[in-house]
């Protein structure tokens, strides 16, 4: 379910001024006081990062001098934006000083913060800050709005629920598209939902031309043995071949007056492009063995992953078929363009979950962190969001407080190597996390040995520590650190963090 009240942590040392930026924003949301927002205050970025971990927050306040820390070094919020969009990339960071710098605002701004704000107390700063707040909260509830509707829509396609520009724009093209009986191409990687696209189209149609026995039929292409597949599309009259004892109907016969999905058509022979190609200019076919012409007002919908232009050029497809199916080409929308929707796409697959394993499994009780996850770079597809959320639901139990974090789920993916789960990791280029495994147990033996302590605490302690160190070596950056070790962006900060700290040379920002 979805959470419909927005939240918004204050981080500040100063108690009152904590309370009047509250006190400010109320003000200006005064309607939305009791029923929508929902204030949290830290009084140190460590009281910050424990609410951080256990909330999903829509809007930060971050003060950017926090005081200083028990060796009279100053604190600064600045340098901790990083680590909070690490952990809340959906998060609008603001942060606020006493006086703005233009360096430091440039520095917050490329390290994730939305703007960097004066806490002055002239009109002209009062009003930018109020509008910048106003416009950052509005946008928070928009899509808080959004999501509640397309959680609660009867519509069961999960293609129809979106926020995202980019499927806005395609829901756009569809609706467009459903009016006229043309030929319609859908091109895009593996898993970004061509098959629901052309679904969605379907439905468009059959509800603006009432057609509520409109049919939808649909084929992948390689599904069908290559000795069969002209009969299947065409169909194939008695005696056409060895086991035809009656007539049978095809695909294109079938759909009739409705929609026929082909499924990536680049596999299709040449052959069989040409009978297609004849299908969509002519509106007629023949079956296997037939002599007689058979009509068929079909929409034809095709769909690929391959690049059809490169496969004309290698003589692989057709080029006529391809000058006629790409007048009408849809791109679909990467998960890159579609990251507003990736909480929907999420709980919609929870769903399908829940009623194939009878489990409770939802979007709202992943951790921060675990949230991140799926908006990692590597998640390229809906099928991998699908295997990973059904792991997750074979694979975990829920905490006391109802949550499932990242961390806990991260220790069954070994698991699932042998069954197809890939874990995603950067090989370095030019060199390796240890050389050999000889090296790393002689390094760390001497260690061990130097320091007296044989306990297995300490021992993981050194061997968890010697990894970090020689993952920084390879790459500065916490998230290719991370990646490296197979641990998530905020684990990866912490170790990093715990190094330095151990070290004696503060954080590592």
């Amino acid at each position: 379910m979805i959470d419909t009240k927005l939240n918004i942590l204050i981080i500040d040392d100063d108690t009152e001024t904590r309370c009047i930026n509250q006190k400010e924003i109320t003000l200006i949301f005064g309607k939305y006081r009791q029923s929508h927002l929902n204030f949290i205050q830290a009084a140190t970025i460590e009281e910050a990062f424990v609410h951080i971990k256990n909330y999903d927050f829509h809007l930060i306040l971050l003060d950017h001098h926090l005081g200083e820390d028990e060796y009279l070094k100053p604190i600064y919020g600045i340098d901790y934006i990083r680590k909070i969009k690490n952990l809340q990339p959906r998060a609008r960071v603001l942060v606020l000083t006493s006086f703005v710098d233009t360096e430091l605002a440039v520095k917050a701004i490329e390290s994730g913060a939305l703007d960097f704000l004066s806490k002055g107390v002239t009109e002209k700063e009062i009003s930018y800050r109020e509008t910048r707040i106003k416009q950052a909260v509005e946008d928070a509830l928009e899509e808080i709005d959004l999501e509640r509707r397309s959680f609660y829509t009867t519509d069961q396609n999960p293609q129809s629920k979106y926020k995202s520009k980019a499927m806005k724009e395609l829901h756009n093209t569809l609706r467009t598209m459903c009016e006229v009986n043309t030929t319609v191409l859908f091109t895009g990687s593996p898993g970004l939902g061509k098959t629901h696209a052309a679904k969605t189209l379907h439905q468009l149609s059959k509800n603006y031309h009432d057609q509520s026995k409109r049919v939808f039929v649909n084929k992948n292409i390689m599904s069908i043995p290559d000795n069969l597949i002209e009969s299947i599309l065409f169909g194939a009259e008695k005696g056409s071949y060895t086991g035809a004892d009656t007539q049978m109907r095809g695909l294109f016969e079938i759909a009739k007056d409705g929609d026929i999905f082909l499924d990536e058509i680049g596999d299709a022979s040449l052959k069989v492009q040409g009978k297609i190609l004849k299908v969509i200019e002519e509106k007629t076919f023949m079956r296997v063995g037939g002599k007689e012409e058979i009509k068929t007002n079909a929409r034809i919908i095709l769909a690929t992953n391959k690049n059809l232009a490169k496969l004309v050029e290698d003589g692989k497809f057709r080029r006529d078929l391809y000058s006629r199916i790409n007048t009408f080409k849809v791109e679909m929308p990467s998960l890159d363009a579609r990251s507003l929707d990736i909480p929907i796409i999420c709980e919609d697959i929870c769903k399908k979950i829940n009623e194939k394993f009878g489990s409770s499994l939802h979007y709202s009780d992943f951790s921060p962190s675990l949230k991140n996850h799926f908006h990692q770079d590597y998640i390229k597809n809906i099928r991998q969001i699908f295997s990973d959320i059904e792991r997750l639901a074979v694979m975990c139990s829920k905490k006391k407080d109802g949550s499932i974090d990242y961390e806990d789920w991260t220790n069954h993916l070994s698991i699932g190597k042998s069954n197809g789960f890939v874990v995603q990791t950067v090989k370095p280029k030019n060199r390796k996390l240890h050389n050999t495994f000889e090296e790393l147990v002689d390094a760390l033996t001497q260690k061990i040995i130097k320091e007296k302590d044989y306990s297995l605490n300490f021992v993981k302690k050194r061997i968890e520590e010697h990894a970090v160190r020689e993952a920084l070596k390879i790459n500065k950056k916490p998230t290719e650190v991370g990646k490296l070790l197979g641990l998530s962006a905020s684990n990866a900060w912490n170790k990093i963090e715990r190094l330095y700290e151990n070290d004696g040379r503060g954080q590592m920002l």
